[in-house]
């Protein structure tokens, strides 16, 4: 039985890139069977695999862009505005590299929603309390992107 939302948590384990995996986390505690939950670590061209979902797919990601640190802010795939949203790593192909390319290759999920978390400038350690301070907000933004793009969409069918 396949899962209709795949939940991907886009991070790392240093600084507060680890925002992603840690809200993804505990989002799926709350989701339970109802999501399958991926994390990656460096999203490249693995989110490819990640984005070829007949359903739909919440990415959940540390970003610089959105405002302070801990500002929390739901996208959908067309308003992630490539090169301006960057992942906390040092990485350059990123999640709106990779949803623009999905999208080119046909190989998009039907809905997508991305929870951004601000990190600004994240340095090494664990994540700091401003950031740490916006899981609960952020987990509740990935619950109710989960439910709408879980909601069948009449102009899809």
């Amino acid at each position: 039985m396949s899962t209709r939302v795949r939940l991907v948590g886009v991070g790392s384990p240093f600084g507060d890139d680890a925002v992603g995996w840690i809200v993804a986390r505990e989002a799926a505690r709350c989701l339970g069977a109802a999501v399958e939950i991926r994390l990656r670590d460096r999203p490249g061209l693995w989110l490819l695999e990640d984005l070829d979902c007949p359903g739909g797919v919440v990415l959940v990601d540390g970003v610089r862009g959105l405002g302070p640190p801990g500002t929390v802010a739901v996208l959908g795939s067309g308003t992630l505005p490539a090169g301006r949203l960057r992942l906390g790593s040092s990485h350059g192909f990123g999640v709106a590299e990779a949803v623009e390319l999905a999208r080119r290759l046909g190989r998009g999920p039907a809905s997508l929603a991305l929870v951004g978390i601000e990190i600004g400038e994240s340095g090494e350690g664990g994540v700091r309390a401003v950031v740490r301070a916006a899981v609960p907000a952020a987990v509740r933004a990935v619950l109710r992107a989960v439910a709408d793009v879980a909601r069948p969409d009449p102009r899809r069918a």
